[in-house]
């Protein structure tokens, strides 16, 4: 089956559920919820559904579902509102498995299995940066005792206990921040400089960057760690195994030149592997037209020597006020690559332009955001450097017209038509703007997509949410940009239509939380003029129905903490497509006075 047009009926395991059309029922509608959802068509029984050899749905209360647990794997993500009194504003990514494998939650327990799901600790995070003065003395800081220096703590959430960050898959995890300041850690004692926060007991990646001017000398430190119930984090730069990576700074000195001047220009050093190029070094001002200087890190070199390891480059910036000045940056390769000559650069060049519609031999503008992203920059010899970076955006006016300052160059071109122009967003590759170049950018019309949601049952669903998101996953076909998301709802028949963006996307087809039915999710890649999705098939669901409440203890005593309801949580439900990487949500619901939920599930998304 290819990655278009993809019409799948539910499949637990061995099992799946026949398309059965029953004369007589009437289009799927939801209902105020005064009692438990129901899905069953009154004219005929659940039961008469065909079954499978192992698996048949069953009748509860009006609900036709399948009385087992998903065939697949899911992770729970609970964000618990800022009202709450347990764990207030914060977020927990829980495996699915967790509902199924807790072997200390007996029947007594005041947290059963499967039916209720236990939130994990919030953790007390604190800690502090210190330097000996050795240390201050190779770093260029004239301290003569221990001093603790004022740092930005960033905690980025990581996928179960992988070295992943959970938001890179797919998973709705902030990056958490604090900030040292003084804190009087005991009566007695005069105040402490530190960082303090609390955050759920999980990996994360912990960065401490430090303040404004000390992150000139001092370098970052970047590990991974396990935050409990309490986690003390005393950083101690000098120290038994926290020594600078290479102190005599042989492997870790720069030196840039450029015969125009570096005043206020700025080089650092930057893990490539990461989505945001992380910073792991000091960030260096230069001066004059050649500087040297030392990008200390901590944890970042090669096995066997003080050299940097693999997938580490080095960016030289302009002041942040310039424009039309690129940056250079460059992998360092075997550790090397530290000198660097800024080459001379052609002036930049004043562009114009319009995104417009040809009709004929008239073009109708159309209003637009632009991005602009070098592949290479054109030097004053005439040759190409892919390792000068500039990017910049800018919108229209509302005839499509534009004007612009670059550098010459090669650039990538993201045109991003306003909504309800009718017009898709596309990249636009290997635009070569030379001096005085005249653009004319002509995206595509959008792509009409269409489609008709039944249930299993063969009646029309209606009024159900279409959501059609960006499926940002590079195990699916290669797509030069992102589409934007759109949503719409299904008619009474079930039928729908969306103009969307080419490219790919997660397709969810959301009944109304009365019916009883699941969310249907799958992965499209829209294409063409016009689309036709057919005929959408919502299953009978495998239904999810616990309770959210704060740290279960093994058995009840009167010494116990009492056990507490979340209520008002906002509960979702994520899962990988098959053959994909990065999650996508297939079932929400929202807590209720009790911390009670219920979410009915599809088949692993396609």
């Amino acid at each position: 089956m290819s990655r278009g047009v993809r019409i799948f009926a539910v499949m637990l395991g061995a099992a799946m559920v026949n398309f059965v059309n029953f004369v007589g029922c009437g289009p799927v509608h939801g209902a105020p919820q005064k009692r438990p959802a129901t899905n069953a068509c009154s004219e005929q029984a659940c039961e008469a559904y065909a079954p499978s050899a192992s698996l048949s749905p069953t009748c509860n209360n009006g609900r036709c579902e399948f009385m087992t647990t998903p065939s697949f794997d899911f992770t729970i993500v609970v964000h618990v509102p800022s009202t709450a009194f347990y764990a207030a504003g914060q977020t927990f990514a829980i495996s699915g498995a967790t509902l199924f494998n807790r072997s200390n939650a007996g029947p007594s327990s005041p947290c059963p299995v499967t039916s209720c799901l236990p939130l994990p600790n919030v953790g007390d995070a604190s800690g502090t940066y210190t330097v000996t003065p050795d240390a201050a003395v190779l770093v260029g800081i004239a301290t003569s005792a221990l001093t603790s220096f004022p740092v930005r703590a960033v905690f980025t959430p990581l996928l179960g206990t992988t070295d992943t960050w959970a938001s890179d898959q797919g998973l709705p995890m902030d990056t958490l921040f604090s900030a040292s300041r003084l804190v009087p850690v005991d009566t007695s004692d005069t105040p402490e400089l530190l960082y303090r926060t609390s955050l759920p007991s999980a990996r994360y990646q912990r960065a401490l960057y430090p303040e404004p001017p000390y992150d000139e000398a001092l370098p970052p430190v970047l590990n991974t760690v396990r935050v409990g119930t309490q986690f003390t984090d005393s950083f101690m730069l000098g120290g038994s195994g926290t020594q600078l990576d290479d102190p005599t700074g042989d492997t870790r000195t720069a030196t840039v030149s450029r015969h125009a001047g570096l005043e206020g220009w700025h080089v650092w050093l930057a893990d490539m592997a990461t989505s945001n190029e992380q910073r792991i070094s000091p960030l260096r001002t230069l001066h004059g037209s050649s500087s040297t200087v030392r990008l200390d890190t901590i944890g970042q070199s090669q096995a066997d020597n003080p050299a940097l390891r693999e997938g580490v480059e080095v960016i030289v910036a302009p002041p942040d006020n310039w424009a039309a000045v690129p940056r250079f940056v460059s992998p360092l390769i075997g550790g090397a690559g530290l000198n660097i000559d800024y080459p001379p650069l052609p002036a930049p060049t004043s562009i114009a332009g319009v995104v417009a519609n040809a009709t004929g031999d008239v073009l109708t503008g159309i209003a637009a955001r632009l991005l602009f992203a070098s592949e290479s920059i054109r030097l004053v010899d005439g040759s190409l450097q892919p390792l000068l970076r500039y990017e910049t955006g800018l919108s229209t006016d509302d005839s499509g017209r534009f004007v612009t300052v670059l550098p010459p160059g090669v650039y990538d071109i993201t045109i991003e038509p306003a909504e309800g122009t009718g017009f898709g967003k596309v990249m636009q590759a290997d635009v070569d703007i030379a001096p005085g170049a005249a653009l004319t950018l002509a995206p595509p019309t959008r792509t009409l997509v269409s489609g008709r949601a039944i249930s299993s049952d063969g009646r029309p669903v209606a009024q159900a949410e279409v959501l059609a998101d960006p499926f940002a996953d590079p195990s699916f076909d290669g797509q030069n940009v992102l589409p934007r998301p759109a949503r719409t709802h299904t008619a009474d028949d079930g039928s729908f239509q969306m103009e969307l963006d080419q490219g790919p996307y997660a397709i969810s087809v959301a009944p109304q939380r009365t019916t009883g039915f699941p969310r249907l999710v799958t992965i499209q890649k829209v294409v063409g003029d016009a689309q036709d999705l057919g005929t959408l098939p919502v299953p009978l669901p495998v239904r999810l129905s616990f309770t959210v409440k704060g740290p279960a203890f093994k058995a009840p005593s009167a010494s116990s903490a009492p056990v507490t309801a979340v209520e008002g949580a906002i509960v979702r439900i994520f899962a990988v497509p098959v053959g994909g990487s990065r999650a996508v949500e297939i079932g929400m619901a929202m807590t209720n006075s009790q911390g009670a939920c219920e979410i009915p599930l599809a088949d692993q998304p396609h």
